[in-house]
């Protein structure tokens, strides 16, 4: 005699969870945008060339770009631990 169970019905616990997440994750990185768009601006407004985060890469990117860029290489290492 073979007992199966079939449960097609979605998991809501995972589903809820992974929009979660996602939610977490978006904040973040909106916190982290803000973070370094305030530094992208206090480096443009410097008199001398105040480059923070390394040499010629930044240059000839907008200030939003280059946040951006900064904020998806730093977010997500908040969840390694």
């Amino acid at each position: 005699m073979t007992l199966s169970i079939q449960n097609d019905a979605p998991q809501m616990g995972a589903n809820r969870h992974a929009k979660v997440d996602t939610i977490e994750y978006r904040l973040l990185l909106l916190v982290c945008f803000i973070a370094f768009l305030a530094v992208a601006i206090a480096a443009r407004l410097m008199p001398w060339r105040w480059q923070i985060f390394g040499g010629q890469g930044t240059l000839g990117r907008s200030i939003f770009d280059e946040a951006l860029s900064r904020a998806h290489a730093t977010a997500p290492y908040a969840f390694m631990c």
